[in-house]
């Protein structure tokens, strides 16, 4: 008896936890502290497969994106069954929204169509092409 019980919280853990990223906010949440923390791995793992075979970030780097987008309040939009985008509130000039997208099931991050939709001008300032 024990062991059922056992296998049934843990089927229960494991559902909590898979769920626990399985939303856009979460997915978001968790980049930002991948960022934070230089986790490459994380960061990999949360982002898109095309969006993995174009970046290649410093520990450096991911810190100096965490800087920019820690204070931001993010407001997450969900456009499509597979597409979401995190605006910030109020918007910025410097820092796009991010748009992620499902992929096998799960929401990532899409760095790759972000750097397809959008462009930095003169000023470091992005606009949607």
């Amino acid at each position: 008896m024990k062991g059922i019980l056992a296998a049934i919280l843990a089927v229960i853990l494991c559902y909590a936890i898979s769920c626990a990223q399985s939303t856009p906010e979460a997915v978001f949440d968790a980049y930002k502290s991948a960022l934070e923390k230089g986790d490459r791995d994380a960061y990999f793992d949360l982002i898109t497969a095309e969006s993995r075979a174009i970046v290649n970030p410093s520990p450096a780097l991911m810190l100096r994106e965490f800087a920019e987008i820690k204070d931001l309040n993010p407001d997450v939009q969900i456009e499509a069954s597979d597409k979401a985008v995190v605006y910030f509130v109020p918007s910025r000039s410097k820092i796009p929204p991010y748009i992620l997208k499902k992929e096998n099931g799960q929401w990532k991050i899409d760095l790759k169509t972000m750097s397809q939709e959008y462009v930095f001008d003169n000023k470091d300032e992005w606009h949607k092409r």
